[in-house]
């Protein structure tokens, strides 16, 4: 029974190691695209707010969001920000 208890340590291990890849890798691939001002490519919810002066698109992924903006009032561009950032707003 005791080698049996090390086996599900090394498959949970595994396992943890396998999910956080893939974590990083889409969170990678999305950031990339964010600097190459293009959309990204792994979307769980999308949202797009229209204003007066043009609109913001919000792609929330696995752990992270990305923003972007083309209004005239802030000018065009991507951000990324944690799950918890939130959208810039003109003051």
């Amino acid at each position: 029974m005791k080698g049996g208890g090390k086996m599900i340590k090394k498959i949970l291990n595994v396992v943890f190691w396998v999910v956080f890849a893939i974590f990083m890798l889409t969170w990678s691939i999305d950031f990339i695209m964010a600097l190459q001002d293009k959309g990204p490519v792994f979307c769980i919810q999308n949202k797009e707010y229209k204003y007066k002066d043009g609109k913001v698109t919000r792609c929330i992924g696995l752990g992270y969001k990305v923003y972007h903006y083309q209004r005239q009032s802030m000018g065009k561009g991507v951000e990324v920000t944690p799950l918890w950032g939130k959208m810039r707003t003109v003051q």
